[in-house]
């Protein structure tokens, strides 16, 4: 009765720890927002965008969307289940049964549930940083499920029948849902790969078996491969990967395929400890020293899929939420072989480990913020009280401001707020001029949206174009820019100096920074705008409006 009360305890206390990571404030994530507005353009006009909408210079780039119908699903919540606070609220639910799912299958894996519930709750503490209302949100559940299906298979607890009636299915919601249904691929191609390795070892001690296993994975592989093509770009979509994972600019800039950090980094004012890495290094290095002690795992398809995302968990770490969950059954069982044989040695470490995990993961959710004193608990409290976005991360005021000062077209925006721009003003009011979807554009646009913001001259890029060049030759007639950024420092020293051929008409800082912080200011074409006097007038007026008596902008440049 107290070993069950105990993990009936320790099960909610680290469901609950899980849940409070993902029911959160926005904060910083971009990317939510186009999704959402995808979804609302999906559903308003019943049919799929064959061309980008979003922005002016990729107007006629022709667009494979491979996440539709999540964005769908995601707009349809939002829509009918409270806006932003009913989404978020889903995502919470979503991540919470994903991972009591990964717990579940941890627990098939090595029997013993204080294992599986502190080896699950790990997997999210890696994930944490992944979790975002985003398409791969159904990804890491797919995933986690076929892991689960073919262990079972593996482990003659299912027939290859029923395994293919429900997987195959499932890969075609898969391929309409997110580009990673290519992970359904690769969990058949370990598990084929692992049954042709034993296949051969059993043939070298003498043992004849039929391949059978081994052509049914290739046959179940093949029918992936023809169901995941069961969508609106068919087998197009098999190569959409190729425009940002091949491209040499991509490969330095893009989060998802930067290493993952160290948990504790050098900075000019000495170490410091980044609590959200700690989790991945710990459970790498626990994975590899018990690996190394017992030489053995249940299958060579769990060592191929084990060290696989090992590998490109610490490589990308984006696919952290990958490694966390595909080692979560193989951890599980080498830390159950790794226990005392004697009872009530076992007894005495299974209490401990229950007691260390819930301890660390309440601590990690009450205790430890990043930044400071941004903990989870914290955050929870501030979506309780209905604070769904955090004011600082997304400049409405600027939204505002140029859906008032009704500002011509063609705007130039930095990419990094590309999201929010677009859940407010695409492609209704203002395009963009670029964003961060590389699976359309590669590096083209990002190029050059680098040398426009650094201000870079045709000698000092690639593209032997000048930031100005690139400005006159898209057309673009306001500027939205950090307020750090190169331009806008080269715009403020033009203007100082009487020879800008832009007005700075608004700057907005965010709440508790200083003046000469962060932020953002617009900047205003001064040649070939009809009624441009009038429209400086009209924009200092509604900013006199809107911040009474702060200077106005071109006196704080």
């Amino acid at each position: 009765m107290k070993r069950r009360l105990f993990l009936a305890i320790l099960g909610a206390l680290l469901l609950l720890v899980v849940f409070s990571y993902g029911w959160v404030p926005l904060r910083t994530s971009q990317d939510d927002w186009w999704h959402l507005k995808t979804g609302a353009w999906i559903v308003e006009h019943s049919s799929l965008p064959v061309y980008d909408i979003f922005t002016y210079t990729g107007a006629d780039t022709v667009w494979y969307n491979h996440e539709w119908l999540s964005q769908v699903i995601f707009w349809l919540i939002y829509e009918h289940c409270g806006g932003l606070f009913g989404l978020l609220t889903f995502k919470a639910f979503w991540v919470a049964l994903t991972f009591a799912g990964v717990a579940w299958l941890s627990w098939r894996r090595c029997g013993v549930w204080v294992v599986a519930l502190v080896v699950a709750w790990l997997a999210a503490e890696i994930s944490r940083r992944g979790i975002y209302v985003r398409p791969p949100l159904f990804s890491y559940a797919l995933f986690a499920l076929y892991l689960g299906l073919f262990d079972a298979w593996k482990r003659s607890r299912l027939s290859g029948w029923v395994l293919a009636a429900v997987t195959v299915p499932l890969m075609i919601l898969w391929a309409n849902l997110h580009g990673m249904y290519l992970l359904g691929i690769v969990v058949c191609g370990a598990y084929c790969c692992g049954e042709f390795v034993e296949w051969c070892w059993r043939r070298r001690k003498g043992e004849t078996l039929p391949l059978r296993r081994v052509l049914f994975l290739c046959g179940l592989g093949v029918g992936f491969v023809l169901a995941a093509c069961v969508n609106p770009y068919g087998w197009k979509l098999f190569f959409l990967g190729s425009k940002f994972m091949n491209d040499p600019y991509l490969s330095k800039v893009i989060s998802e395929m930067q290493v993952s950090p160290f948990f504790l980094v050098k900075t000019s004012a000495g170490w410091s400890f980044i609590p959200g890495f700690f989790a991945c290094w710990f459970t790498a290095a626990l994975f590899v020293a018990l690996l190394l002690w017992k030489r053995r795992l249940p299958s060579v398809a769990d060592l191929l899929l084990s060290l696989f995302f090992l590998y490109q968990g610490l490589m990308h770490w984006r696919l952290l939420v990958l490694f966390g969950i595909a080692i979560s059954g193989p951890l599980s069982w080498l830390i159950v072989q790794s226990l005392p044989r004697s009872e009530s040695g076992r007894r005495r470490v299974l209490g401990a480990i229950g007691v260390v995990g819930g301890v660390l993961a309440m601590s990690m959710m009450t205790l430890v913020g990043e930044p400071p004193p941004q903990t989870f608990l914290r955050r929870n409290i501030l979506l309780s009280h209905g604070e769904t976005m955090d004011a600082a991360s997304y400049p409405e005021a600027v939204v505002r401001f140029i859906e008032r000062a009704d500002l011509p077209d063609n705007m130039f925006s930095p990419l990094n707020y590309c999201g929010y721009f677009m859940w407010r003003l695409a492609p209704e009011k203002h395009k963009l001029f670029t964003d961060n979807r590389f699976d359309i554009w590669g590096s083209k646009w990002w190029l050059e949206h680098e040398v426009i913001l650094s201000a870079s001259e045709k000698s000092e890029n690639v593209l032997g174009k000048s930031w100005h060049e690139l400005l006159d030759e898209h057309g673009v007639n306001f500027l939205v820019l950090n307020r750090d950024s190169q331009l806008h420092e080269r715009l403020a020293t033009d203007a100082s100096h009487g020879g800008s051929d832009w007005a700075h008409i608004y700057y907005w800082i965010p709440p508790g920074e200083p003046v000469a912080g962060h932020g953002f200011s617009i900047w205003l074409r001064s040649n070939g705008i009809v009624d441009r006097s009038a429209l400086v007038a009209k924009s200092l007026e509604l900013f006199r409006e809107e911040n009474p008596g702060r200077p106005l902008p071109s006196v704080v440049e």
